[in-house]
């Protein structure tokens, strides 16, 4: 078996789509959906035959409970009202090993890792409007480590197709969340 024609034995990038699941309490404290949808592309490097190394960016769609509307002007003359909304991206980086059948067709593996998060929840004003007492409020959002089973299966010579679960470690904000992935070898 040739190194170069096996997407599980090479680096990779991967986009993920996976949805968290915010805890009642933080809900209710910050004022935020009960899912965040994140849409994660990374990269893996493999720096021995069971070991990699994981680094992402995540953007995060997070429903704002909050309904905080804010009058906003043009020009002087015209109004408009605008509701908040919430953006956020976190950057995950995780370290783990993983086995890889004889047929090179399944990858088996688990990491560990840490996101860090920044959330934020504003006004988005549209363009040439002008809102210099509009609101800005950071979401505080800290999961710890969490833990990252996880198979793949090769789909083509070059590509993969993924399933993981996180489970997040004493947390009280965030609950685990379930991922699919699709990567794509770089070699």
């Amino acid at each position: 078996m040739e190194v170069d024609d096996a997407i599980l034995r090479t680096d990779y990038w991967y986009f993920s789509y996976a949805q968290m699941q915010a805890s009642d309490d933080f809900q209710r404290e910050e004022l935020v959906g009960e899912n965040i949808q994140v849409f994660e592309l990374g990269y893996n490097w493999r720096f021995s035959k069971y070991g990699n190394v994981v680094l992402g960016f995540d953007f995060l769609v997070v429903d704002d409970e909050s309904k905080v509307e804010v009058k906003v002007s043009y020009e002087g003359d015209s109004t408009a009202t605008e509701d908040s909304e919430i953006k956020g991206f976190a950057v995950p980086i995780e370290i783990g090993a993983s086995y890889i059948t004889d047929n090179n067709k399944i990858e088996l593996g688990a990491n560990v890792g840490y996101r860090f998060f920044h959330i934020k929840r504003s006004i988005d004003i549209a363009d040439g409007y002008r809102c210099p007492s509009c609101p800005s409020d950071d979401i505080d959002v800290d999961t710890g480590l969490y833990f990252r089973p996880y198979i793949k299966l090769k789909i083509t010579k070059k590509s993969s197709l993924g399933l993981s679960t996180s489970i997040v470690s004493d947390d009280e904000q965030l609950d685990g969340y379930t991922a699919i992935s699709l990567s794509v070898a770089t070699k």
